[in-house]
């Protein structure tokens, strides 16, 4: 009861303290609920006994330490309610919480701690108070959905997105303002949204160089007239003639000027919003799963790093940069002679879903023209070496929102208590809803750690791969000829020793940087000012990225970006609705409608019951009536009575009132889906994108090749291979709308050594083009298949010249991670010839094969171990598999005519 009385005081506490703050309380009866609920959250307001027992069930939402919606101050006074601004001369409310929308969050977060809303706006200030102005005002009269602010930012980030130009964006403008009422407050053009939201746009500096890339005119040299290194003027001549007349510059106009974007505002971004800050520390606060490095932070040369620069280590959120830069031409091969080399950073504080991506590459630097920049390139990287160095040598004190002000580094000293001490457990006066289940194991010292890494099974693989890649390239080399080999070719001798150093490899290849570099292109819409252009877009391409962190209602969210082929779908409103009844993926092309023949309906009703889980135990009751009525039924045939019977008996069972089933889903799938289906031509899902065979066959992929996992055969060779016919979707009737994806394909023949032949060493496999399964079986389950594609060799005579090797698909999203790797157990490499020459030789009269064993001693003897070997007995993994794809070729040759005959 002490426990109970506490927790209860405190809800009483909290509770008397909202209901101080009238503002906070809407109708005098009902404030906003914080507990974990989804619902609720500080978004819905209840009564107040409601809302004890909610906090009594469910406890505070996480992160909520300061009361911000019920009264509470936060920390400098951010986002605080009823703020009188001055502007222009004449005063101006700015009422309501600006916590109330995220879109006043987005302001005050992209503002800053040191935005203080009662002092007098600068004119740095003003742009945020006309923002947060904007974020009270609806578009129009009447909507509740957007504000002005809101309906500015989405446009923008559109633009952005989809690389549209700004006459795209003011044509669109008008027409929009041709929909919406008169005294709309929708932006006329691009020129007054960017107006709008110049507050969100980070610093970006204009910096003159020398015409011939000698200096940069900055820092102490911002004084000189002329470069002191060549002596070329600062600026253009004033006057200039055309024929007799003479124009006088009003300005002064550099030769050559370049283009900064600090580094430092860029990153104390990433901790001003929620959707990142968090993601900042993740590299510190992960742990590896089963010793498999998935980030640098795992690789000893991270560890390393943090060992020998402990005062920077040791506070995580310090940020760790990765530099890179590359050169493009924008105008194509055809044009004019240009070359322009942006020089980006990226953190790699965050997670791999995160690091490495385009949203978290910050564009430094933009070396303007020139002929020749690599000598030359370090002119133009001084002010980002000075801010790198101010970075490291003294450092930036940052405001982290999800800390909320409150910075400790020191608060789980729960660790080093015994395991069964109280305190372990509580998870209310400590960090909330956590439990401390680790302990602390000591000091471990430099030499412990590095023996640690060495005994860790990722080690010894990445060692073994260094050993065996040299092998498998000597073998290269006795096939091709020396034309083939390139550094691409020599590149795997040095990726293992690097990946055992410094982690995944990806994470420093230049794929990331390239398609980046492809971006920063599309941005030039002006090729008469090439670095101008893409510095527009670049900022306002932060400002759209920043701004849809606040799409959503809620707390700022990284937005949800589809990956390849992956499928987002959408909240299955019924629970207890099937699985099979739920959509596996996305339809591809126009849909068709058809009717089902009469064996399609069968098949696809069988097979609609056979795999769906809650149909189960009714098989089951099924099977056991059949054993009993005939006892001598082998297994084969009780699979065929129950293919043959069993749809039309479950039917019946299912409707006896008897039997009392008043299951909704298990009586509209016992009378089975409708007779009309639609067919599309291709379908998304488990990460593929798979395309009929009438569909495909005219595109330079090959999306048609499908593979499920049987159970006839053993584990190596259970998986059936076809090519994909038609993509149906079968409809079954009543409320709410149930469908089901079904692929029909054409399987070949499954029987070992004749339709389908693996190899028994490699267990490559190979399936006979002219050989079909003999069984009505078309139909699978959308989300059960797989995506392999065929492979035909080469040559159009030949024992194979019938065959295709069948090569299985990853899906892009997805990787594959052995459960419990074996260490122990090391493959040769790939076409790793044994040291033994083989001699034909008779003995008697009998036929063998002498094979010598030899090994070179440093003395340079050979030792010589000859045995003899039965040449009828043992045959090699290669000769076995060329026999078993000889042999079906030659039981098939009789049948070819007939076969073409009958195609």
């Amino acid at each position: 009861m002490g426990l109970w009385k506490t927790i209860g005081d405190k809800v009483d506490e909290f509770v008397a303290f909202a209901l101080r703050h009238p503002e906070c309380v809407n109708g005098g009866t009902t404030i906003r609920c914080p507990c974990t609920l989804v619902k609720c959250q500080n978004k819905k307001f209840l009564n107040v006994e409601t809302v004890k027992v909610h906090l009594y069930r469910n406890g505070f939402v996480s992160d909520y330490y300061v009361w911000i919606y019920h009264g509470e101050k936060q920390v400098h006074q951010r986002c605080s309610s009823s703020v009188r601004v001055s502007v222009s001369g004449t005063d101006q409310m700015v009422s309501d919480n600006m916590n109330h929308t995220t879109y006043h969050r987005m302001v005050c977060d992209a503002a800053g701690p040191e935005f203080n809303p009662d002092e007098e706006p600068n004119a740095e200030a003003r742009n945020f108070y006309d923002m947060i102005r904007a974020g009270d005002k609806p578009v129009y009269e009447g909507n509740s959905k957007h504000t002005q602010l809101s309906a500015a930012m989405t446009m923008l980030e559109i633009k952005c997105r989809h690389r549209c130009s700004q006459a795209w964006f003011d044509d669109m403008s008008n027409f929009i303002q041709e929909l919406l009422p008169q005294d709309n407050l929708m932006s006329l053009d691009f020129y007054s949204t960017k107006k709008l939201v110049r507050g969100l746009g980070l610093p970006i500096q204009v910096i003159h160089c020398c015409v011939n890339n000698c200096m940069i005119y900055w820092g102490d040299d911002s004084d000189l007239n002329s470069c002191k290194k060549c002596g070329h003027a600062w600026y253009k001549q004033k006057v200039r003639g055309f024929g007799n007349r003479l124009y006088i510059r009003k300005l002064k106009v550099p030769y050559k000027k370049m283009h900064y974007f600090p580094i430092t505002p860029r990153l104390q971004r990433l901790y001003a919003s929620t959707a990142t800050a968090n993601e900042m520390r993740w590299h510190s606060e992960h742990h590896m799963e089963d010793s498999k490095m998935c980030h640098p932070s795992d690789a000893p040369a991270w560890k390393h790093f943090d060992r020998c620069f402990h005062d920077f280590s040791s506070e995580v959120r310090n940020v760790r940069l990765g530099l890179f830069a590359d050169g493009f031409q924008p105008f194509g091969q055809s044009g004019q002679q240009y070359s322009l080399w942006p020089v980006v950073v990226t953190p790699y504080n965050l997670p791999p879903d995160l690091c490495m991506k385009e949203e978290f590459m910050f564009l430094t630097v933009l070396v303007p023209r020139s002929m020749n920049p690599k000598g030359k390139i370090d002119v133009f990287l001084q002010p980002l070496i000075a801010e790198l160095k101010s970075l490291w040598g003294v450092g930036v004190q940052t405001y982290d929102i999800s800390k909320r002000g409150k910075q400790s580094w020191f608060d789980n000293h729960q660790k080093f208590l015994p395991m069964n001490h109280p305190y372990r457990r509580n998870t209310k006066d400590f960090i909330k809803n956590r439990k401390v289940t680790k302990q602390f194991l000591g000091v471990r010292s430099g030499d412990e750690i590095l023996q640690d890494l060495n005994n860790r099974g990722l080690r010894k693989e990445l060692r073994n791969l260094d050993e065996q890649i040299p092998v498998i390239l000597c073998n290269l080399e006795k096939i091709f000829p020396p034309s083939f080999f390139d550094s691409m070719e020599h590149l795997p001798v040095h990726l293992a020793y690097e990946a055992k150093i410094a982690g995944p490899v990806h994470y420093r290849w230049m794929y990331p940087p390239e398609r980046y570099l492809r971006k920063i292109k599309h941005k030039i819409m002006n090729k008469a000012q090439v670095e101008g252009s893409i510095s527009i877009g670049y900022i306002m391409d932060e400002a759209a990225k920043f701004a849809s962190f606040y799409f959503k209602e809620g707390d700022p969210t990284l937005p949800l970006k589809e990956k390849w082929n992956e499928v987002y779908l959408d909240d299955i409103v019924d629970d207890d609705m099937f699985e099979i009844f739920k959509p596996p993926g996305k339809a591809i092309g126009a849909k068709r409608k058809r009717y089902l023949a009469d064996n399609e309906y069968a098949a696809t009703h069988l097979y609609a019951l056979m795999n769906c889980p809650e149909v189960q135990p009714f098989i089951d009751v099924f099977v056991t009536e059949k054993r009993k009525q005939f006892p001598n039924l082998n297994d084969e045939a009780v699979n065929a009575v129950t293919e043959q019977e069993f749809p039309s008996w479950f039917e019946k069972y299912v409707h006896n009132r008897a039997n009392k089933i008043s299951n909704h889903y298990l009586r509209t799938i016992a009378r089975g889906p409708l007779r009309e289906v639609r067919t599309y031509n291709g379908y998304c899902v488990n990460g593929f994108k798979f395309h009929t065979e009438s569909y495909g066959s005219y595109r330079a992929t090959d999306n048609m090749g499908v593979c499920i996992k049987g159970s006839v055969y053993n584990e190596t060779e259970s998986y059936y291979y076809g090519t994909l016919v038609e993509v149906i979707e079968l409809e079954f009737e009543a409320l709410p709308v149930k469908r089901t994806v079904l692929f029909k394909c054409e399987w070949f023949d499954p029987t070992p050594h004749v339709g389908i032949v693996v190899h028994p060493r490699y267990k490559l496999v190979d399936v006979h083009d002219k050989k079909r399964f003999n069984k009505y079986e078309p139909f699978v389950l959308a989300v059960q298949a797989s995506h392999v594609y065929y492979c035909e060799y080469p040559g159009r005579t030949g024992p194979r010249k019938d065959w295709k090797a069948v090569c299985k698909i990853k899906a892009k999203a997805q990787i594959d991670i052995p459960a419990s790797p074996s260490i122990d157990v090391i493959e040769p490499a790939f076409q790793n010839d044994e040291n033994d020459v083989i001699i034909e030789a008779v003995v008697g009269d009998e036929d063998v094969l002498l094979v010598a064993s030899f090994e070179m001693d440093t003395s340079g003897d050979v030792d010589v171990d000859e045995h003899l070997i039965d040449h009828e007995e043992e045959t090699s993994d290669e000769e076995e598999f060329e026999n078993d794809v000889t042999t079906s070729e030659e039981e098939d040759e009789p049948d070819l005519d007939d076969s073409d005959e009958n195609e």
